[in-house]
Formats: C-alpha cells, sequence, structure tokens
C-alpha cells in the first residue's frame, strides 16, 4: 500500500487534520541521547495520536519504575517519571492536583509481595541477580498495550524506510521472549535487515522480506530492557467451504 499525503499511518484512514506523531515519545528518549539524533516522527490523525500520546504515558511511568535509574540506556527516564507527579513542579495548582491524583493512582497499583509469580513477569524485567531487595514491588502492565506500542513502533518505521504504508492484508505480530528463546531471531534479523540506534536508549532492528511488501521481522530494544520481537505477514485468504 503506497503512503498518501492524508492518510493516518497508524489507523490507514483519509484525515481532515494531520498531526504528527513521534514513533518513540520524546520522553522515552534518555539523557544519553546525543543531541543531534532525529527523533522520527511520522503524519497521523488526530485521534490516533491522541490514543497513543495516552497509552505511552501511561506504560512509561509503569516501566519507568522498573529500570534502573543510573544506567546509561535509561538515565534520567526514572526522575522524569518521579518528577511528573510531584506537585511542587506543578506549573499550577489544578496541574498540582492532577499530579495528585497520578500519584496516587500509581501507589494503588503497587503491591508488595515476598516473591514475584513464576509466569506473568516480563523478560528482563524481573528481579536482577545479586542485588538485595529490601521489598518486592510489583506493578501490573498490560500486555496488550505493549503490543499496540510495537505495532505503532513498527507501522512508524516501516513509514519512514520505505515511504509505505502497512495495508489491511499484513498482520504484525508481536512477541515478549527470554533473551536465549530469541537470540536466533535477533541473530537472523540483524544478519538480513539494518539496525538503526539513537543512542544507547533506542534500538531497532529489521529485515524485510524479498516479496518486494512489507513482510519483514522486527527487534525492538528500548532502555536496554524492554525488548519487543515483531513479526509483519501477510494475511491469509479465507478458505472456502469444502462440499
Amino acid at each position: 500500500m503506497n503512503s498518501s499525503s492524508n492518510i493516518c499511518v497508524h489507523c490507514l484512514q483519509q484525515y481532515d487534520t494531520r498531526t504528527w506523531d513521534h514513533v518513540f515519545p520524546r520522553s522515552w528518549y534518555p539523557d544519553t541521547t546525543p543531541p543531534n539524533i532525529e527523533k522520527w516522527k511520522i503524519p497521523c490523525c488526530p485521534e490516533c495520536n491522541a490514543y497513543y500520546g495516552k497509552l505511552e504515558e501511561d506504560l512509561l511511568w509503569r516501566l519507568g519504575l522498573c529500570i534502573d535509574p543510573t544506567e546509561q540506556a535509561s538515565l534520567g527516564v526514572t526522575d522524569r517519571v518521579l518528577r511528573s507527579v510531584k506537585p511542587e513542579f506543578a506549573k499550577s495548582a489544578k496541574d498540582a492536583a492532577a499530579r495528585k491524583r497520578k500519584l496516587e493512582r500509581i501507589i494503588s497499583q503497587l503491591q508488595v509481595v515476598t516473591k514475584l509469580p513464576e509466569v506473568g513477569v516480563l523478560p528482563n524485567f524481573g528481579l536482577i541477580p545479586g542485588l538485595n531487595y529490601p521489598a518486592i514491588v510489583q506493578i501490573p502492565i498490560d500486555s496488550a498495550a505493549l503490543e499496540k506500542l510495537g505495532e505503532k513502533i513498527i507501522r512508524g518505521i516501516t513509514f519512514i524506510s520505505t515511504n509505505k504504508l502497512i495495508g489491511h492484508s499484513y498482520s504484525i505480530n508481536v512477541y515478549f521472549l527470554e533473551d536465549e528463546k530469541g537470540r536466533d531471531f535477533v541473530t537472523l534479523v540483524k544478519t538480513r535487515g539494518a539496525t538503526h540506534e539513537t543512542g544507547p536508549g533506542i534500538k531497532v532492528s529489521y529485515a524485510f522480506t524479498d516479496e518486494g511488501g512489507a513482510a519483514s521481522l522486527w527487534y525492538i530494544e528500548i532502555w536496554g530492557r524492554l525488548k519487543l520481537y515483531g513479526a509483519v505477514v501477510p494475511k491469509q485468504p479465507p478458505r472456502e467451504n469444502a462440499d
């Protein structure tokens, strides 16, 4: 599907008013990002821009509380999250009240546990071996929201790199794998495709197939911790009922 100046990259619908959506939200870039790095952005409709803005803001504070604030790949991200809920940094009384409500909502969803469950923990977000944890705190992270984030990134970079949209004839699948299970996948993508880095915090590798369409494999690494694996594949035509 070829690109058009008035078709949203995300929903593929015509729009009257164009907005620009950052493929990776600006607040997700760590402080170690080189200042001259181009922060990818794509045209989209206002509705999709608002939807993904809320989704990314919600994911940021959940994930931002689970990463190492001293790592070069995520430097400044956790501080940014904490600053966003502190009333002393508010611009107005209304803003201070909103920050207070946000902090209360975060606290209400934190759970102190004696040990993490064996299933349901996002790969690379469990306990770090060798560290002493005086308390173990867990927070829910919606896997469907992470899948939507991966889909958005794949759509955005496909548009930037090929000037094409991923049409309705394709499915975008996003997976979360342990490093060991995803090792061969990552090697394949990096060997046959291209890799783009915006400093130590964000790295994307992708490889398109030889069919000339949008079929492709993806490996997305954010902050060295959040790792998304993706595949864009043609949808199978509906099978006719046998007589």
